[in-house]
């Protein structure tokens, strides 16, 4: 049973309790990492037992809580056994929600409510989800200007936070140093691209195995299967 309130058919208003704004704050929390308390942790008794020296936070883009339930497959079983339902933030689109997970902050207090806002630096408009100004097909850091400062919090997987505990960030080549990417992860973090799926995963693996106590996998394939085809 769903334990949110639906204010309308398919609408489910955020519970900043228990949102997205929480899964990375809990991650950090178990390898050690030591927040501010203002930030929200999830009531995960199995986390809370013991701690772990190393996370893979797994983020697989796009796919719903829904479709998830009715499939039968590996997502499904995982959700069933280690899941929680979880809001997403007000408002849900894609720039407010990234900034959110990997903030831990509502897109209140983070500063990116949507994906074209103005920016008084600069005088324009700016598409953050590609970090660029509409029209210009170029992105903002090709002219050597940074937009980290755009976030009025820092990332949570800056070195402010992870101290002396190393992360990488490893998505497709084509997004790898691109778009939103360049504000919500450091420029210190480093980062890795792949082609295939299964590369990717051979290099979450080496990273694990090789001393990085956070490994951030980003795929796509959900995400890209329903804006070609829609769904």
């Amino acid at each position: 049973m769903n334990g949110f309130r639906n204010i309308g058919p398919g609408q489910v208003p955020p519970d900043y309790s228990r949102s997205i704004c929480s899964v990375l704050p809990t991650a950090l929390d178990s390898i050690g990492v030591k927040l501010p308390k203002s930030y929200v942790l999830l009531d995960v008794p199995k986390l809370r037992a013991k701690k772990f020296d190393r996370i893979l936070f797994y983020f697989l883009d796009s796919l719903g809580l829904e479709a998830c339930k009715q499939s039968n497959g590996l997502f499904a079983r995982l959700f069933k056994s280690h899941g929680l339902e979880l809001t997403s933030v007000f408002p849900s689109i894609t720039s407010a929600a990234l900034c959110s997970i990997y903030t831990g902050v509502p897109p209140a207090r983070h500063g990116i409510p949507g994906h074209k806002l103005y920016f008084e630096e600069i005088r324009s408009v700016v598409d953050v989800l590609k970090m660029e100004i509409p029209g210009h097909h170029q992105p903002i850091l090709s002219v050597g200007l940074s937009v980290n400062h755009w976030l009025k919090v820092p990332p949570l997987l800056s070195p402010k936070f992870l101290r002396k505990k190393r992360a990488v960030h490893i998505s497709p080549h084509p997004i790898v140093y691109s778009g939103i990417s360049d504000m919500i992860y450091p420029p210190s973090m480093r980062r890795e691209g792949y082609e295939e799926y299964i590369e990717g995963m051979n290099k979450a693996a080496w990273f694990l195995q090789n001393g990085y106590e956070v490994v951030n996998f980003y795929q796509h394939g959900v995400d890209e299967s329903t804006h070609k085809f829609g769904g």
